[in-house]
């Protein structure tokens, strides 16, 4: 019983994490389709830094980053494949945490497996931050010098917003 009630708020905590780790108030939870975010899960079905795949929202991308409709389509072709490419990675997670939940519900834990097992997501969850990366990057440069100083100034307004607030 014992073990069950230290077990299960740990995997309570794993489960979640992703989900706690947001990207950010602009853009946590929302991709993009067509030029368009639209906010909605992810295909494991939580909203998570992983699910934000859209370069900020349109509202932000039209009005205060001024992109066309041509760099607003190329954003969207990104993210489409970047989309899929995080899909591949949603898939090979999912079993693993799957089997975290039932070695963490057993009667008896076993931290070997327990272990091996964190490492196995943890993993992937590390290539899932590298596309993300990835996937920054090559938005960047559909950006004009002007467009990306603005973003960088935005990020780091975001940032301060997120500390302060985390130290309130």
């Amino acid at each position: 019983m014992n073990k069950v009630l230290i077990a299960l708020p740990l995997l309570i905590v794993i489960l979640t994490a992703p989900v706690m780790a947001g990207e950010g108030e602009r853009f946590q939870g929302r991709n993009m389709r067509n030029g368009e975010c639209i906010a909605g899960p992810g295909p494991d079905g939580h909203m998570g830094p992983y699910h934000g795949l859209c370069y900020g929202d349109p509202k932000f991308l039209r009005e205060e980053l001024n992109l066309s409709s041509e760099q607003i389509g190329k954003v969207a072709e990104i993210n489409d494949r970047f989309r899929k490419e995080r899909d591949v990675y949603y898939k090979e997670m999912k079993p693993g945490k799957e089997e975290l939940k039932k070695l963490l519900l057993a009667e008896k834990i076993n931290y070997d497996e327990v272990r091996k097992k964190l490492k196995q997501i943890s993993d992937i969850e590390i290539e899932l931050r590298i596309l993300q990366i990835k996937h920054r990057l090559e938005l960047q440069k559909v950006l004009t010098p002007e467009q990306l100083n603005k973003l960088k100034n935005e990020y780091r307004h975001m940032k301060h917003r997120r500390m302060r607030r985390n130290n309130d």
